[in-house]
């Protein structure tokens, strides 16, 4: 026992202590902020974080709509696979997603694919793969962010069978 009987921010584990002891931490997840199409800021409080990877990264549940925040720079040697109906990605403030794929397959593949930045919208999402940087199967939508999608053999940004929409957008 810890000998705590409420719970406590800040515990001291004095040196030279001996005997077990156990502590629980509980985090709660902080909302973060995105533009909406509309240039109105919404908050997200469920979402997945996306990490940096040097392998393929799969996230997300076939036909559930599905939200991912990028924070820092986070960068995937392989394949992003976003597998969600719709796949809502935030690119935080000086947020940095590259992805970087070198087989034959797209760079970051999804469903439904619609991206928000922040405030200031200085979020990057830079795609380079041997098919499409970007393949969005049934439509890309860009509210925000900074996006940069090559293709060393086709399209750097494949919208499939959907449009490309892209909301106050700058030269």
């Amino acid at each position: 026992s810890s000998g705590l009987e409420e719970p406590t921010m800040n515990v001291t584990i004095e040196q030279g202590s001996t005997g077990d002891r156990s502590y629980t931490a509980t985090w709660t997840l902080i909302p973060v902020t995105y533009i909406d199409a509309d240039g109105n800021q919404q908050t997200c409080t469920d979402f997945t974080i996306i990490e940096s990877s040097e392998s393929d990264v799969n996230l997300g549940t076939s036909g559930q709509d599905e939200w991912y925040v990028v924070s820092g720079n986070v960068t995937i040697n392989g394949q992003l696979f976003l597998s969600g109906f719709n796949s809502h990605l935030i690119l935080c403030d000086g947020a940095t997603l590259n992805i970087n794929h070198t087989n034959n397959a797209d760079g970051l593949f999804s469903n439904n694919l619609i991206i928000y930045g922040q405030s200031v919208g200085n979020g990057t999402l830079t795609a380079s793969a041997p098919w499409n940087g970007i393949h969005s199967n049934n439509g890309l939508t860009i509210n925000g962010g900074i996006i940069s999608a090559t293709s060393t053999t086709t399209d750097g940004i494949n919208a499939g069978s959907g449009n490309l929409t892209i909301n106050r957008g700058n030269d």
